[in-house]
């Protein structure tokens, strides 16, 4: 019997407990001890006629870091694991960074716990079923759809989430050109030229996003498909952060730039750029000097928290 949450505004356990009672008519008080989460697990159970509750926990890095409190205290998480193992009852955890860096530190309940599944981007077939399908439906037909849909396939690199919001702004587009019959490449133009289509697009990539990974997709050149660890290294040397090691290029860049679909490894130490458009949706939409130095001022306040010192902003010209 599944149970959803969408644990994205959850800061605090009581919030949880709240959410427990609303959404799944659990009678259970906020100021629950997390430990007493088993007492749900009973209640809902017996409500279903001895079926599993299989818990699908969506967002969940707030709820992980709640109850982390900074210290890998963790008595939620430990409850689940505690009822887990018995096999009272499943989790599917959903999330991102936090999540996935619990699962593989030894501090932390979550190590060896879940089995971990790594949500992929769609492939070109996929992505050209979620763009003609739905356009098909809406008896809109493509002009050169091959070359369009592989188009878009570059520009969202597969992500769902740029794939559909692409197609949204293609329908308003489409409707608005009461001339047209097909829909054209210079409807995609248009459509891409829309600053909110490119925020879009810009805020799902970066998503939480490490600032030197940021920094990285930034300074990535246009129309150059694949960069190697050194080059990586030597880009973020010349822009002021000179004590940048490749050990920490490899943990908070290239770890949060593969999480986030912008880059696939190419064989030995060459990374290849996923969304393809992507650093001339940047160059179009900012300006990426400025970009650059509110990064390297952050870094520079806050260098003992991302063990960056001595970070250079480069001088105004």
């Amino acid at each position: 019997m599944p149970f959803y949450m969408d644990c994205s505004n959850v800061l605090k356990h009581a919030h949880f407990f709240r959410r427990i009672a609303l959404e799944w008519g659990v009678p259970v008080e906020e100021a629950t001890d997390p430990v007493r989460f088993d007492e749900v697990v009973t209640y809902l159970t017996r409500q279903h006629h001895g079926k599993k509750p299989v818990f699908l926990l969506d967002e969940v890095d707030r709820l992980l870091e709640t109850d982390q409190a900074g210290r890998f205290d963790e008595p939620l998480f430990r409850t689940f694991r505690a009822l887990s193992n018995p096999n009272l009852c499943q989790f599917v955890f959903s999330g991102e960074k936090l999540l996935m860096r619990s699962i593989s530190n030894a501090h932390s309940v979550l190590f060896n716990f879940p089995k971990i599944i790594r949500l992929r981007p769609l492939n070109l077939e996929i992505t050209r079923r979620l763009i003609s399908e739905p356009f098909e439906m809406l008896n809109i037909w493509l002009e050169n759809a091959d070359a369009l849909i592989h188009r878009i396939f570059e520009i969202s690199a597969g992500h769902p989430n740029i794939v559909q919001t692409i197609g949204h702004e293609l329908v308003a587009i489409f409707d608005e050109d009461k001339q047209a019959s097909l829909l054209l490449h210079q409807h995609l133009g248009l459509a891409l030229d829309q600053h909110h289509l490119q925020q879009d697009i810009v805020e799902t990539i970066w998503g939480q996003m490490h600032p030197i990974a940021k920094l990285v997709t930034l300074l990535w050149p246009e129309n150059q498909r694949d960069l190697t660890l050194q080059d990586l290294l030597n880009m973020l040397h010349t822009i002021g952060l000179p004590h940048v090691t490749p050990r920490q290029v490899q943990q908070d860049v290239i770890s949060d730039l593969v999480l986030y679909n912008f880059i696939e490894q190419h064989g030995g130490q060459v990374y290849r750029l996923q969304p393809v458009y992507f650093p001339t949706i940047l160059d179009t939409m900012t300006d990426k000097r400025l970009a650059i130095l509110d990064i390297l001022h952050s870094l520079a306040e806050e260098a003992a928290t991302y063990g960056v010192q001595n970070a250079r902003p480069p001088q105004r010209k």
